[in-house]
């Protein structure tokens, strides 16, 4: 459902049961899966993916991914935590909705990167449906970033060479969020974009 005034720039990709309110927007080549809500007045960063199963508060910009069943409001802020109502509306047990949360809290300890975090994870966490989409999601999609539930940015000057790419890319593994800063002509943005803000 596309309400009034809804913008979808060019090679974005949209899922079923997706619902943009009011003057949503959409950056070019984004990814938005299945039965998002994204309230109204929003802004999508390029290339950032969004769950299924996310809510996007309303008057929001987001620039980084969105795991599955995230909650997420604010201008390039951080994840607020796991979208109840939509993990009832699908139809998850209470009890099971409880697991998650507490596993929810355990991949986001900042203490530690995420993807360490992930493999702490015991079988019976791995084993909950939700957990697993939660887990396959930031793998495939952490190397431009993940909206985490704490938003440290760590800014680097970018010239020329392959050394800001590096570093940014270590950041961005170990949970940090990038930004860029493009010296021009020196540095092009257009090699930044596909993992970054710029």
């Amino acid at each position: 459902l596309f309400m009034v005034g809804c913008h979808i720039a060019h090679d974005c990709q949209i899922s079923s049961n997706v619902i943009m309110s009011n003057n949503a927007s959409l950056a070019g080549h984004v990814k938005i899966f299945e039965n998002v809500v994204i309230g109204g007045l929003c802004g999508i960063h390029q290339f950032v993916s969004i769950g299924k199963y996310s809510m996007i508060g309303g008057m929001s910009g987001v620039g980084f991914n969105i795991i599955p069943y995230g909650l997420y409001t604010g201008i390039r802020g951080k994840l607020r935590g796991l979208n109840i109502i939509g993990l009832k509306r699908k139809g998850v047990e209470k009890k099971t909705i409880q697991k998650i949360q507490d596993n929810f809290t355990k991949v986001f300890n900042n203490e530690f990167p995420l993807l360490k975090n992930i493999e702490n994870l015991n079988d019976e966490a791995k084993s909950i449906i939700e957990i697993r989409e939660i887990i396959d999601f930031i793998k495939i999609n952490i190397e431009r970033g993940i909206c985490n539930t704490w938003m440290l940015k760590i800014g680097i000057i970018a010239g020329s060479g392959k050394l800001p790419i590096l570093i940014g890319k270590k950041l961005i593994n170990s949970g940090k969020s990038v930004v860029f800063f493009c010296i021009e002509p020196y540095a092009k943005k257009n090699d930044y974009k596909k993992f970054v803000s710029v």
